[in-house]
């Protein structure tokens, strides 16, 4: 025998299976849920001198979650049960289950859940205003769920009804909101007022249930989108200032003080005194200036000759050139620009 060996190492093991890594960093999963799939392959590697795949990650987190949570079919397969009583102990409670078959297969697509004492709730004690959100499910099975949320007397939170499926769409919320207008009995005039944010589909959705729907857009989501553009305390101040107008003239007042608030600050950042559409222009008539010819005319003016053989007369201390875009516009036109190279001086004093 020989004792040297010199062949390479080779990171593979058979042994190393997804239910193993399973087993094996149930615990690690648990404590760090997101554990991702680099630091899982260089943990393995480190452990067994293993290399594994990304489908070996997969099968191993799924492993993971069904022992913790349990076969994921037999759970879907106890949903009626678990509805049923829900509906039992909770009288008046409204559930609705969407499936479709696949194959000879039955498979959840949709659940949606109100419960009766909710539903008397708001109908007896609540501000006819609903907030609607929806939000991403993080686990095995993905999916988001849809929410429906009044004011109550105290001017708290008040959850109406809440809805499982499998993404927000136009087709979703019509479902969610079909159940939800018949729960609180709303006519199609309904003087619901609605307020979200802009998820997808939602005013087609309103605007299918209902004639006229009163639907507004909630203010700190679009003071998230208006301060990626416009940061500064003293406008997000402005801003929720005009949301809280209750006047015409209230409104109007503050728009307008957001409006000269945002100017202010853009001003603050041009760079050489003037804006940058200014800048740009001033840039392309120094370019077309170079090529004029500057001569003395008498007195205060000059005498400008382009290269097409077009004369002008150009006087800096009144403003003036003859072909009158100077002082038509306010901006030096190209020979006047020409008078302004020649003389060394700074075009935008």
């Amino acid at each position: 025998m020989n004792p040297e060996h010199t062949c390479p190492l080779a990171y593979n093991n058979k042994q190393v299976t997804a239910k193993w890594c399973g087993s094996k960093y149930q615990q690690k999963w648990v404590n760090q849920p997101d554990w991702n799939i680099n630091s899982f392959a260089s943990q393995v590697r480190n452990d067994t001198l293993s290399d594994v795949s990304r489908w070996t990650f997969y099968r191993a987190k799924r492993y993971v979650y069904e022992a913790i949570c349990g076969d994921s079919k037999i759970q879907y397969g106890l949903l009626w049960d678990y509805c049923n009583e829900l509906k039992r102990t909770n009288p008046g409670t409204t559930i609705k289950i969407k499936t479709r078959l696949v194959g000879d297969e039955v498979v959840f697509e949709r659940l949606y859940i109100c419960f009766g004492a909710l539903k008397k709730g708001f109908k007896d004690g609540c501000r006819p205003i609903i907030g609607l959100d929806g939000c991403h499910l993080k686990g095995l099975k993905k999916g988001q769920i849809l929410t429906s949320v009044g004011i109550d007397a105290n001017n708290g939170m008040y959850p109406i009804a809440f809805s499982i499926v499998e993404s927000e769409c136009k087709d979703s919320w019509v479902w969610f909101l079909e159940h939800l207008r018949a729960d609180l009995n709303l006519p199609n005039n309904s003087n619901i007022t609605w307020i979200s944010d802009k998820q997808k589909g939602l005013e087609q959705a309103l605007h299918h249930h209902f004639s006229q729907p009163e639907h507004r857009h909630c203010v700190r989501h679009l003071y998230n989108n208006f301060k990626s553009q416009h940061k500064g305390a003293h406008l997000k101040f402005i801003m929720w200032g005009a949301a809280r107008a209750t006047t015409e003239y209230g409104y109007v007042e503050i728009n307008l003080q957001l409006l000269i608030e945002a100017k202010r600050v853009e001003g603050s950042k041009w760079k050489n005194g003037v804006g940058p559409r200014i800048w740009k222009i001033l840039q392309k008539t120094q370019a077309i200036a170079i090529q004029h010819y500057v001569s003395f005319h008498g007195d205060s003016s000059f005498e400008i000759k382009t290269s097409g053989g077009d004369q002008y007369v150009v006087d800096l201390s009144n403003n003036y050139c003859s072909c009158r875009k100077w002082q038509l516009c306010g901006l030096p036109c190209s020979h006047a620009m020409a008078r302004i190279m020649n003389r060394g001086l700074n075009p935008i004093e």
